[in-house]
C-alpha cells in the first residue's frame, strides 16, 4: 500500500509516453528500411547502366559472341548489393546468369517484356530461377534501336536479412527506451513522495479531513471559553481568536497587541495572571509559548 502512488506514478508516465515512443520507433523503422531500400535501388541503378552502356555488351549481343558470363560475374562479387546479373538480346537468350547452365536458354519471366514497351529502366519484385529478386531491367541500346536488355537484381532473403537486423536494433532501441522511462518516473515518483512526507495522498487526504476536523473542534472550545483567547503562530500571524476577546476588549487591535508584547515574544517568555492596561481596558493576561 506504501508505494501505491510510485506504481500510479510510474504507470501514468509510460502511458503517457508509450504513444510517443511508438510513433518515434514506427519513424525510425520506416526511415531506415527506406534508406536500405533506397540504397539497394541505387546500387541496382548504376551497375545495371554501366553494364547498358558498356561497347563490350553491345558487340557481344551484336556478334552473339557468348563471353559475357566471367564480366557479369565481376559486379556479382565486387558489390554486396548485387546477387544476379543477367544480360540477354532483344529475343531473351541469355548472354550471361548466376547458373552457367541457363546462358543461352531463354529468360523465364515475362518481367522483361516491359523493357520493349517502356524503352527505360524500371524495378520489379518477382519469383524466377534463383527466388524472390529485387530487379533493375535497363535497354541496351545501339543507334537508338533496343539490342537486348541487362538485369540486375538482389535477392529477396537476403534483403529481408538487412531488415531483420535494422528491425532488431529498433528493438534494443524501444527496450532501451522504455527502460530509461521506467527509471526515470520510478526517481521521480520516489522524489515527490519524499517531499510528501513518504505519505500516500489517500494519507494525505485524510490527514487534511481529521485536521480540519479538529481545527473547527478547537475553535468551538476556544469560542465557549469565558476568558479571551488569542492563538499565534511563530511568526506572530493569528491562528485563532475568540469572541470573548472583543467583549472583553472593545477595541481591540491585533497590530497593538502583538507590538506591546513583542518583547515577550521574542524572548520566548512566558508570563501568568499579570495586570496590564491595554487600551483603555485593565485586564489579567496570561503569555504561554507552546513548543514541539
Amino acid at each position: 500500500m506504501k508505494k501505491k502512488f510510485e506504481y500510479k506514478l510510474i504507470k501514468l508516465s509510460i502511458l503517457t509516453s508509450f504513444p510517443l515512443l511508438i510513433l518515434l520507433i514506427g519513424i525510425i523503422t520506416y526511415t531506415e528500411i527506406n534508406n536500405e531500400t533506397t540504397k539497394v535501388k541505387r546500387s541496382l541503378s548504376e551497375v545495371a547502366l554501366e553494364i547498358s552502356d558498356t561497347k563490350f555488351v553491345k558487340e557481344s549481343i551484336i556478334y552473339k559472341t557468348f563471353n559475357l558470363q566471367k564480366y557479369a560475374k565481376i559486379f556479382v562479387d565486387n558489390n554486396k548489393d548485387v546477387d544476379i546479373v543477367v544480360i540477354a538480346d532483344k529475343n531473351k537468350i541469355r548472354y550471361s546468369h548466376l547458373d552457367p547452365k541457363k546462358v543461352g536458354q531463354v529468360f523465364g519471366t515475362k518481367d522483361s517484356d516491359k523493357i520493349f514497351q517502356s524503352k527505360k529502366g524500371y524495378f520489379v519484385t518477382t519469383k524466377g530461377s534463383q527466388g524472390i529478386t529485387f530487379r533493375r531491367f535497363e535497354p541496351i541500346n545501339e543507334d537508338n534501336k533496343i539490342i537486348g536488355f541487362v538485369m540486375v537484381g538482389k535477392s529477396f532473403n537476403v534483403f529481408k536479412q538487412t531488415i531483420f537486423f535494422i528491425l532488431i536494433k529498433i528493438l534494443f532501441l524501444f527496450l532501451g527506451s522504455f527502460l530509461f522511462i521506467f527509471i526515470a518516473s520510478k526517481k521521480l515518483a520516489k522524489e515527490i513522495k519524499k517531499e510528501m512526507l513518504n505519505l500516500e495522498p489517500e494519507e494525505i487526504t485524510n490527514l487534511y479531513i481529521n485536521t480540519k476536523s479538529l481545527v473547527k473542534q478547537q475553535a468551538t472550545i476556544i469560542d465557549n471559553i469565558h476568558e479571551g483567547v488569542v492563538v499565534l503562530d511563530s511568526n506572530l500571524q493569528i491562528l485563532n481568536i475568540n469572541k470573548k476577546t472583543f467583549e472583553i476588549l472593545h477595541n481591540f487591535n491585533i497590530e497593538s497587541f502583538i507590538k506591546k508584547f513583542n518583547k515577550i515574544f521574542i524572548k520566548q517568555k512566558n508570563i501568568y495572571f499579570r495586570e496590564i492596561i491595554i487600551g483603555n481596558e485593565k485586564v489579567f493576561v496570561s503569555i504561554i509559548h507552546l513548543f514541539e
